[in-house]
């Protein structure tokens, strides 16, 4: 067993190679070897991460495939960069350690590696009586010794996702149950996966209201149960590749503020994915035609469309990057406000389109089911909406049925949707064409269905 000094010296050693902004496991086998042999713990049950944003996927870290016939790791390494993250980390730990805690962690030492600074060991979190406190102790005599927090009742993780077959993202029965979720064709979904499969990004695009955001996320849940490995995004014109994928921000520091290199949302599911590949990941992008795109993805542009080559990185250049197959991308655009006119031919190469369209499928009988099974009485209100996007005579300003798709609709709800919700978005589309706006009164357009047809 190592002295106190000497194990202070050697571990300082191995955490200057640890990026606490990067969460990928994968490179630190040497770091994980020294803690197996410093501590006694198997190597195959002896996990290093590093978190980005204190308890930030602190969970999912330790539920991983490599553990998955123990069903625990025996003793986890967490590296973050800044003190000021401890309280909140150590928090996430004391809730992730115990013997009872399936699938997670049995001790887990917390350590601090600043970017200017020397690395250190802050905490080891164990119950009493664990195998790694007299070590822990004897090692690091002026670190802190937590508990972890008692159990509240019965303790059950989600069920794992059901191995597919390479390549295939959702089974035939996952795509039977999210068509009826969706009130789509089965055909429709059928192609849906085609799409993700063969292409691994494909954008919705429709006027408002036709379910884009909402069919996106549905899917995404469907793909990957597990709300950590998925994220959702909503682009702006002020949102760039720093914020997307990596950059320097400002951090506290003790001597006020500093620029320090962190993670975006892209890199941390693509650590995720490299660190399973059996599962996937998913990212959501919504609004994306309002985002600058060639911003937002700076380099990564090329690997979306070429996901077996690598690039360097902006701000890691020394690093061999590509994108995991198993990272999926969904985004949904809206065709109202035009700027989709705008794409260029790289990005629509990099995604398949799949529109979204009222008087098309899967958009067309999404009202009629929807009414029909949760406010019969009002299944007119499907006509209405036909009648309405015939006199628009544009498929991309047509009213989608979202706004109809609620289960408290009546004929009083109706005129305040009417009055608050369709009536502004028309005035905006019809704007200096009072006479045709005024063809679009709720009274008008009642009195023109009940008409008897001749």
């Amino acid at each position: 067993m190592a002295q106190s000094q000497q194990a202070l010296e050697e571990l300082k050693e191995q955490l200057k190679g640890v990026n606490p902004s990067s969460t990928s496991t994968t490179r630190y086998n040497k770091f994980r070897q020294w803690i197996s042999e410093t501590f006694g713990s198997p190597f195959d049950l002896t996990y290093i991460s590093t978190v980005s944003g204190a308890s930030k996927n602190l969970g999912v870290r330790f539920r991983q495939a490599n553990a998955a016939t123990a069903n625990q790791w025996e003793l986890g390494v967490a590296v973050t960069r800044l003190a000021s993250e401890l309280p909140q980390l150590i928090r996430a730990a004391k809730k992730a350690v115990g013997p009872a805690r399936p699938a997670l962690l049995k001790a887990l030492i917390v350590c601090v590696r600043p970017d200017d600074g020397d690395p250190y060991v802050a905490a080891l979190v164990e119950p009493e009586h664990g195998r790694y406190e007299e070590t822990f102790r004897l090692l690091f005599p002026d670190a802190a010794v937590e508990r972890p927090e008692p159990m509240s009742g019965e303790v059950t993780l989600p069920p794992p996702r059901p191995p597919l077959p390479p390549g295939q993202i959702l089974s035939d029965e996952d795509v039977e149950e999210l068509a009826a979720q969706l009130g789509a064709e089965l055909s429709w979904v059928q192609d849906v996966r085609w799409g993700l499969q063969t292409k691994q990004a494909i954008v919705f695009y429709g006027p408002p209201g036709t379910g884009k955001t909402f069919i996106a996320r549905a899917l995404a849940e469907r793909i990957q149960p597990d709300v950590e490995r998925r994220a959702f995004l909503q682009l702006h014109p002020s949102y760039g590749y720093e914020e997307f994928f990596e950059g320097y921000r400002p951090s506290p520091a003790e001597n006020g503020l500093s620029l320090t290199k962190q993670s975006g949302p892209l890199r941390r599911l693509v650590d995720l994915a490299e660190e399973d590949p059996s599962q996937p990941v998913i990212l959501v992008l919504d609004e994306m035609n309002r985002g600058n795109l060639p911003k937002v993805f700076g380099e990564l542009y090329f690997l979306l469309e070429y996901r077996d080559a690598s690039v360097s990185l902006m701000y890691s250049p020394d690093e061999d990057f590509r994108l995991p197959p198993n990272l999926y991308i969904v985004g949904a655009m809206n065709t109202a406000d035009r700027s989709i006119v705008l794409l260029d031919q790289a990005l629509r190469r990099r995604f398949l389109f799949m529109g979204l369209f009222p008087g098309q499928p899967p958009v067309r009988d999404m009202l009629p089911r929807y009414l029909d099974r949760h406010v019969p009485h009002m299944a007119w209100t499907a006509r209405l909406l036909d009648l309405v996007n015939t006199k628009l005579g544009d498929r991309n300003i047509a009213i989608g049925p979202s706004y109809f798709m609620r289960p408290d609709l009546s004929d009083s709800v109706l005129q305040l949707v009417w009055k608050y919700s369709i009536l502004p978005t028309l005035e905006d589309l019809l704007s200096g064409e009072p006479e045709r706006l005024a063809e679009f009164s709720l009274e008008r357009l009642t009195d023109e269905l009940n008409r008897p047809t001749t």
